[in-house]
């Protein structure tokens, strides 16, 4: 049997993998990782409770979850909550959308906005102009 994130056992100190369910206000289901750094991992995750396509507004189906690294510094969760914080006080097409969060358990995490066009890496090996639109994209 499968134990979400939110179960009350001791936390697993490894990093979640492809098919681990995080809780938050939404269950989430990590996909594929996008990334990694000293900060914690970024995962490509499927919200199980998103609307059908046909429905309007809530969360996107395909969301970005960051994961603070296993054993994180209560300096790197006060860091997560003040971006959790501008994150909320900011709206802009070029920030992304903040779904969802929770600092508490193995695992402190945040949902935001999955932008699925790829990362600088991948433009700068396969194009040699980049227009404006697209570099603000990346920042």
């Amino acid at each position: 049997m499968r134990r979400s994130m939110t179960d009350d056992a001791a936390p697993n100190p490894a990093l979640p993998v492809f098919g681990t369910e995080l809780s938050g206000r939404h269950r989430y289901r990590l996909m594929k990782r996008l990334g990694k750094g000293a900060f914690g991992s970024v995962f490509l995750a499927r919200c199980l409770d998103a609307p059908g396509e046909d429905a309007e507004g809530g969360i996107p189906e395909a969301v970005a979850v960051k994961i603070l690294s296993h054993g994180a510094a209560a300096d790197r969760t006060q860091l997560l909550r003040r971006e959790l914080s501008a994150l909320l006080a900011l709206r802009n097409d070029r920030i992304p959308t903040l779904y969802d969060w929770r600092l508490d358990g193995a695992h402190p995490f945040d949902a935001i906005q999955h932008y699925p066009a790829g990362d600088l890496r991948e433009l700068l090996a396969s194009e040699t102009a980049v227009d404006e639109a697209t570099v603000w994209r990346l920042l």
